[in-house]
């Protein structure tokens, strides 16, 4: 089976504005993803199937947050399904991602080097001299986590009129925001309040993690998020050593890469003393559930 987001998708791509055909095609299906009723990915010609791959990734993200990433599991779920089905073109796609990979009689292996590279967790898996050994399934879980880490990592633009309707329609009828009153705003906790007023050096990293956060968990867009982060390296303090713009977005793809919507990942670190006087902050209890209506 061919797979839109390999390297031989990238090199039939075309750059083209989709028709409105196919804009609709993709919303259809978008929608079907994210209602989990897909089981399967369109049956289209290796260069019509990356056309739609390129289209569903644009209208997507122009959605909020949370649309976006129940999505990028959606189509990560539909991709697990071919990896299990279709050892040719799994085996293909991960040479592709590992060139490393070799046949450990039953199982595989890769570089743990180069495992480690693509911030993979080698502790679910045997390491065994300088190398990940992984049962055929790990593979599977392995490339589609990958899957989800590379849909979340697309970058914020403006999109053209079209595809930004596209993306409006679909929010419009799939993603409900909490009532008047059930939501926390994040970003106006106390403890967050404190790291927006701007951190001391050697604090700045955290604090930058913990507005990310904040931003994740209030379902910002990465757009609306980059620019709550520029602000907070204004405020920040000057030290010896500078905190960029550059180092603050970083903090930003991270968290939102792995959609990190609590706090409990910066225990042990300089925000938790801050974080400690916010008496009853709901980011302390865990993930929130995102409003997303299944019809």
């Amino acid at each position: 089976m061919f797979l839109p987001f390999t390297q031989k998708a990238r090199e039939v791509a075309l750059h083209e504005m989709p028709d409105s055909q196919r804009i609709e095609s993709c919303k259809t299906f978008i929608a079907s993803v994210v209602r989990e009723e897909a089981r399967e990915f369109l049956h289209l010609n290796p260069e019509d199937a990356v056309k739609c791959y390129a289209t569903c990734n644009a209208i997507i993200s122009g959605c909020p947050f949370p649309l976006q990433s129940r999505f990028s599991k959606g189509y990560a779920r539909l991709a697990l399904n071919v990896f299990r089905n279709d050892a040719e073109t799994t085996l293909d796609y991960a040479k592709e991602l590992f060139p490393s990979l070799l046949a450990e009689g039953e199982d595989f292996s890769i570089n743990l080097f180069e495992f480690l590279n693509s911030e993979q967790d080698p502790s679910l898996s045997q390491v065994r001299s300088g190398k990940v050994i992984l049962a055929y399934e790990d593979i599977c879980y392995v490339l589609s986590n990958l899957v989800v880490r590379k849909l979340m990592s697309l970058p914020s633009i403006d999109l053209p009129s079209p595809l930004k309707t596209a993306a409006e329609s679909l929010t419009a009828e799939l993603y409900q925001p909490p009532a008047p009153g059930s939501k926390v705003n994040s970003l106006s906790l106390q403890c967050v309040e404190k790291v927006k007023s701007g951190m001391p050096e050697g604090q700045r990293y955290y604090g930058s993690l913990a507005l990310a956060i904040a931003c994740h968990a209030d379902g910002l867009n990465k757009k609306d998020a980059e620019g709550v982060m520029l602000l907070y390296v204004k405020a920040c303090q000057k030290g010896s050593n500078s905190f960029t713009d550059r180092e603050a977005i970083a903090c930003m793809d991270w968290v939102y890469t792995r959609g990190i919507s609590s706090f409990r990942s910066l225990r042990g670190t300089p925000f938790e003393a801050i974080h400690s006087k916010c008496i009853g902050c709901p980011l302390r209890l865990g993930e929130r559930q995102v409003g997303i209506r299944k019809l």
